[in-house]
């Protein structure tokens, strides 16, 4: 695998990555090795995903692009973005090639030992969660818990003698399924901790209830499952005698981006509250029929009707 100055990550086709989905999930086990290492990284999806030629002087260039944010990084590269795009470039988050090879390095060691884990879920669940993408950080973050905590059970539990030395109890365990009894033995055997205990007990009643029940999911039960999650691999890496980077993942949630993020959840920023003296870069905004400032014709589209939503309830009401 290979990586552009741009961020971009370079898989050669072979026999073993030939399709979309197959080198998303080699992205997405690198990126996660790279994330217990200590580099917070989204995610890679097929809308970042692209078809391309490699030269041999090390240069790429895309050929095909899958996705939108695939093309916006086409366009970037070639010089075919506009003004707006082009100011992500004048900041740009900057990683060195030494922050890249340790981290992989470190994080890398961990998951020679969690075998269970699916890499890609981690990455998935914690990037998900960095968009706020509730749902999709609370199910794949407690797929990835259930495959963490299956892996100390059989390990640590079931396959220590010292802590179950007869083979009829063991046997008995070996066809626990219920992930309830599991957690609350973990940490009975002191396997877990009690934080982590308490913080996967949200965790799992806040994927039972989108389970059974559907609806939405806050932030703070997505935020204690990839929490949980975090913390079983810190765990069970300490268990393994290996180190992880993975306190620096939880501190990104505990500063001030964790505001942030609950924050943009709710509502887009208003005018009135942008410190517009520290803009950096900006530019005008298109205009259209209902700005302000609109020269043009008033006239509405054809068939198109604005309703006035409380006047329409109070309607019905009546």
């Amino acid at each position: 695998m290979g990586f552009g100055f741009d961020g971009s990550m370079l898989i050669p086709r072979t026999p073993s990555v030939s399709t979309p989905d197959a080198a998303m999930d080699c992205f997405n086990c690198v990126k996660a090795a790279m994330m217990l290492g200590g580099l917070a990284l989204d995610a890679s999806t097929h809308g970042m995903m692209g078809f391309g030629e490699l030269k041999t002087t090390g240069y790429f260039r895309y050929t095909r692009a899958l996705g939108s944010e695939a093309q916006i990084s086409q366009a970037l590269q070639e010089g075919g973005a506009g003004g707006y795009l082009n100011i992500s470039l004048l900041s740009p988050r900057r990683i060195t090639q030494k922050e890249v090879e340790d981290a992989y390095a470190e994080g890398h060691k961990v998951f020679s030992h969690l075998t269970k884990l699916n890499a890609a879920y981690l990455s998935l669940a914690y990037s998900s969660l960095r968009r706020s993408e509730t749902r999709n950080a609370l199910v794949f973050g407690w797929v990835a818990c259930e495959q963490v905590i299956q892996q100390i059970w059989d390990e640590f539990l079931i396959g220590d003698q010292d802590v179950y030395g007869t083979e009829k109890r063991r046997k008995g365990l070996k066809q626990t399924r219920n992930v309830a009894p599991k957690l609350e033995l973990l940490a009975l055997a002191k396997l877990i901790s009690e934080d982590t205990y308490e913080t996967l007990a949200v965790a799992r009643k806040a994927r039972n209830d989108f389970a059974h029940k559907g609806g939405i999911v806050i932030f703070d039960s997505a935020l204690k499952c990839v929490s949980g999650l975090i913390q079983l691999i810190q765990e069970f890496a300490d268990l393994k005698g290996v180190s992880t980077g993975t306190s620096h993942l939880l501190e990104v949630f505990n500063a001030s981006e964790k505001k942030d993020v609950k924050h943009s959840a709710k509502e887009a920023n208003k005018a009135e509250n942008v410190d517009w003296e520290n803009v950096k870069y900006w530019r005008e905004m298109y205009k259209i029929p209902g700005d302000e400032l609109w020269e043009g014709d008033d006239s509405l589209l054809d068939g198109h009707q604005l309703m006035d939503a409380s006047e329409e309830t109070a309607k019905k009401a009546d």
